[in-house]
């Protein structure tokens, strides 16, 4: 053990700075991974991307996915800072390293830290505890966000702050505050820790200044820039009132009205998750807590049910981690300085029981909450490069350089580089987040790169969210209109690819005034509004023949299933008719013919499948986050239509 110190009092920096190294190199190449295998699909990476290219060309803070700024969203003046290194690159993949490279070097303030406040071997594991923090990883792989940045320069803050040197500590609050406008909770809660530890006055007095002043000029400048003339992310307050005046003095002159959403079983529950991984060190010196305090309430009051958890596994715990580190710090600190009080004295006297509960807090953590391990059973299983990868490279690289588009989840992020691009769901929705405001398909739109499976995904978003569910029902019968003035250039299974002003390549659904020789004839009845008459198998697609008695109750999807030997061995669900026959229009007694180009053999193992049919109807699901924290559809409740129908054997 003394030789092991040793190794770590003679050659601790050089084992951070190799872990750091270790941590970006794998990082970077998971983020990329996940980049080339369209998993950025939560829009932010697209946004935020858009955003740069925008700049990069002199456009600042331009934006079209939320249009017309980013400054509706956020004000974040980091931004110019970045963009010199963006502008060399100028894709979203340099983002996503520029993200990883801050987060592994946050560890080196931690390691200064810890080193001045306790010995060498504790600066350099917890340094380690950084880099393998479920949280971290979260945040890494969750899109790309400015917050990371925020994190490194609050940590140098404390760094500087803790051993009193004035003119850093503000250099790097201000750098802090540059981040973004929600940064200066945490720089006004070191003036509120200043005045416990009873500090000098303008170790309190400029930080509150400087908080409040950035925090209301950025809020001024956000509700210029906005298109509802205030923050748009007052929704997430909305239940505490409408505006910043009503909402504050509610908080104040009505707390009680809080303390249900502060003191509720999911907020708990969060703050055991956050303090897992440090195996609750952190509590033995609270006051440090006060810098993730502010922050914390901010999440719990503005979110719901669902949407806590979020907290664990997205950037929403990046401002709340820096306090955590910092009073575990201390906290390990505090063991130290308490032998006389018996359970403290027991357990500094059995260090190795420190530090193997930490150690087991930490890799428990990272199993449960972190994406490490998932992520490289999902790289391991995949491969580098998928089949279904290359079919997407295929109908992208269709797309000119510059080109302006309007794409799907998945599509959308490795085309933002562009000037003009439009998201396909508030496109679709025909409204901006929050239903805020309107959002048309711009009239320079050239392109439409649609994955059809994100209909589905509309569904679960919009279709059952009774938030939502009047405007999705409304949308849902204008899709046709969307893309009447564009013609279908390319297919395969559920991607298409459109552009503007050109006749048809491919037909997805006829409207048929007689059938024409169906070879094999099925004349199902599914329910009273459908019926399924049959199929033609053609050389590369599939027509399947409806016939439609009345009018559509509701809105359906298509399920196609393989299996063998009576086990599902794959399973996709597509809109049915591609949203081209939505619940209310008018199809009532209507023969149609759906065309459909299913790709199974990159997909499944080659042999013998029966490939069945299903009508289905969803009723519950939602979006969840996989291991590579990309979003997905799951659908907790579906109801099949009539039968589940046996199509043919395939052998692939």
């Amino acid at each position: 053990m003394d030789k092991f110190k040793k190794i770590i009092n003679q050659n601790g920096q050089w084992i951070v700075l190799g872990a750091i190294i270790f941590y970006i190199l794998l990082f970077s190449f998971i983020s990329l991974w996940k980049y080339y295998n369209y998993l950025y699909n939560g829009l932010d990476l697209a946004i935020i991307n858009q955003v740069f290219y925008n700049s990069s060309l002199g456009n600042f803070f331009t934006a079209t996915i939320h249009p017309p700024t980013y400054l509706n969203d956020h004000f974040t003046p980091i931004l110019f800072l970045l963009l010199p290194i963006y502008s060399i690159f100028k894709n979203p993949q340099i983002l996503l390293i520029l993200q990883t490279i801050i987060l592994g070097l946050s560890a080196w303030p931690i390691y200064l830290i810890a080193k001045n406040v306790l010995t060498k071997p504790w600066a350099v594991g917890l340094s380690l505890a950084w880099l393998v923090n479920p949280f971290v990883a979260n945040i890494n792989l969750f899109e790309f966000h400015f917050l990371p940045f925020a994190i490194f320069f609050i940590f140098f803050c404390f760094y500087f702050y803790h051993i009193k040197k004035y003119t850093p500590f503000i250099i790097f609050s201000i750098l802090a505050l540059l981040v973004r406008e929600d940064v200066a909770f945490v720089i006004f809660a070191f003036s509120l820790l200043a005045i416990i530890e009873k500090r000098k006055i303008k170790w309190w007095l400029v930080p509150a200044f400087l908080s409040i002043t950035y925090f209301f000029i950025s809020m001024n400048i956000i509700n210029y820039f906005s298109v509802i003339g205030q923050y748009k992310f007052l929704f997430y307050y909305s239940w505490l009132g409408d505006t910043w005046p009503e909402i504050i003095k509610n908080t104040i002159f009505k707390p009680w009205i809080l303390l249900p959403k502060i003191f509720s079983f999911g907020s708990v529950v969060v703050a055991l998750g956050l303090l897992l991984p440090t195996a609750y060190l952190a509590l033995l010196k609270p006051k440090y807590l006060l810098l993730s305090l502010l922050i914390f309430l901010q999440l719990i009051v503005s979110v719901g049910w669902f949407w806590l958890a979020m907290i664990l596994f997205t950037q929403y715990s990046a401002l709340l981690l820096p306090g955590i580190f910092i009073a575990t710090i201390f906290g390990i600190n505090v063991l130290y300085q308490s032998e006389k009080k018996f359970f403290l004295g027991f357990l500094i006297k059995e260090k190795s029981l420190v530090i193997t509960i930490l150690v087991i807090a930490i890799f428990y953590s990272t199993i449960v909450i972190g994406p490490i391990f998932g992520s490289m059973k999902i790289i391991s299983e995949r491969g580098i490069i998928t089949k279904q990868t290359e079919s997407i490279n295929k109908i992208l690289n269709q797309i000119p350089d510059q080109a302006s588009v309007a794409a799907t989840f998945d599509l959308i992020t490795p085309l933002s580089s562009r000037q003009n691009v439009a998201s396909l769901n508030y496109v679709f929705l025909g409204k901006q987040q929050f239903l805020q405001t309107d959002y048309a398909l711009p009239k320079n739109i050239e392109y439409l790169a649609i994955d059809y499976t994100d209909f589905v995904t509309y569904q679960l978003l919009y279709g059952i969210n009774p938030s939502y569910q009047d405007q999705y029902n409304i949308a849902a019968t204008h899709w046709p209109e969307i893309i009447n003035d564009f013609g279908l250039i390319s297919i395969n299974d559920s991607l298409a690819l459109y552009k503007r002003g050109v006749d048809n390549n491919f037909s997805l659904v006829k409207f048929l005034d007689q059938l024409p020789n169906i070879h094999n004839p099925q004349d199902t009845n599914l329910d009273e509004a459908i019926k399924f008459l049959g199929f033609n198998k053609l050389n590369d697609h599939y027509q399947l023949f409806w016939l439609l008695d009345q009018p559509l109750p509701k809105t359906y999807h298509l399920k196609i299933t393989l299996t063998q030997q009576k086990k599902m061995v794959y399973e996709k669900i597509y809109p049915f008719g591609y949203g081209l026959l939505q619940a209310g229009s008018d199809l009532a007694k209507k023969n149609i013919q759906t065309n459909h180009w299913f790709e199974f053999s990159n997909l499944v193992p080659n042999g013998g499948y029966d490939l069945y049919l299903s009508l289905i109807e969803i009723s519950q699901g939602g979006l969840e986050l996989e291991a590579t924290r990309a979003t997905k559809n799951v659908i907790d409740e579906e109801t099949i239509i009539g039968q589940k129908i046996f199509l043919e054997k395939i052998i692939l």
